[in-house]
């Protein structure tokens, strides 16, 4: 999720400022708005490194009864933000909306990873190791709304939908069994990307509040790098863990 969000924050919040500056639902000024998202969001691709890193990535799912305990992730490791490409960008200035359309050819996650958890209060998932997972041609569709105050601006009304042709996984040290781990890679090379491409708005509705809170995190504290290796997601409802009920 993280790996979306400086891209998420640049593109709307260059969009609020530019519309600050000029509300006229005007052909003219939405082509300068759009111009100036694309140029900001090129701008940032190109300064990004080839690989990102995230020191450590603590997620605490709390004590609902469906999973419980924590989940570690150190060193983690972004790889392919650079291919990002923006193929549609569109405004609304008078209601200060933005719809962008995101493709990326290929993205690579790594991490290490410490977990103890719990699952349906009684099967126990843990374990300690290497986390790899490869994205192919990951779609991604952002629409955010501005809200221009005296003295700030915010994001409300998030909404992030993601599609993939493909993921693949490799995960070390579940249960502290190779085989183990083999097996789960299995499932989840056979079921991930076919699970979010059937309930994108199910995931939307569960990262996007998420990724709404951060951006606006960013934009109060002026520190996309501050926020991301500060902030701790919050713990998730029994809501957005029951995914026997979501499928």
């Amino acid at each position: 999720m993280k790996c979306f969000t400086v891209i998420a924050t640049v593109l709307l919040a260059s969009f609020a400022y530019s519309a600050s500056i000029e509300k006229r639902d005007d052909v003219y000024v939405r082509g300068v708005i759009e111009n100036l998202v694309n140029s900001t969001l090129n701008g940032i691709i190109q300064n990004l490194t080839e690989t990102i890193e995230i020191d450590d990535l603590p997620i605490d799912l709390g004590t609902n009864a469906q999973l419980s305990g924590y989940l570690d992730l150190s060193e983690l490791k972004i790889i392919g933000l650079k291919s990002l490409v923006a193929t549609d960008i569109s405004v609304n200035v008078l209601a200060l909306e933005v719809d962008v359309k995101l493709e990326l050819t290929e993205l690579l996650l790594s991490t290490n990873y410490k977990a103890d958890l719990v699952a349906l209060g009684l099967v126990p998932l843990y374990g300690d190791g290497l986390i790899t997972i490869t994205l192919d041609e990951v779609l991604l569709g952002i629409h955010g709304k501005a809200k221009l105050g005296t003295n700030s601006t915010s994001i409300n009304d998030l909404a992030i939908v993601i599609a993939l042709d493909d993921a693949v996984f490799q995960v070390t040290g579940v249960l502290d069994n190779t085989e183990f781990s083999t097996i789960v890679s299995n499932v989840l090379n056979d079921n991930v990307a076919k699970f979010i491409n059937e309930n994108q708005d199910l995931i939307s509705g569960i990262i996007s509040p998420l990724i709404e809170n951060l951006i606006n995190m960013v934009l109060e504290n002026n520190s996309v790098k501050e926020t991301l290796h500060n902030v701790v997601i919050p713990q998730l409802s029994n809501e957005q863990v029951e995914l026997n009920e979501m499928a």
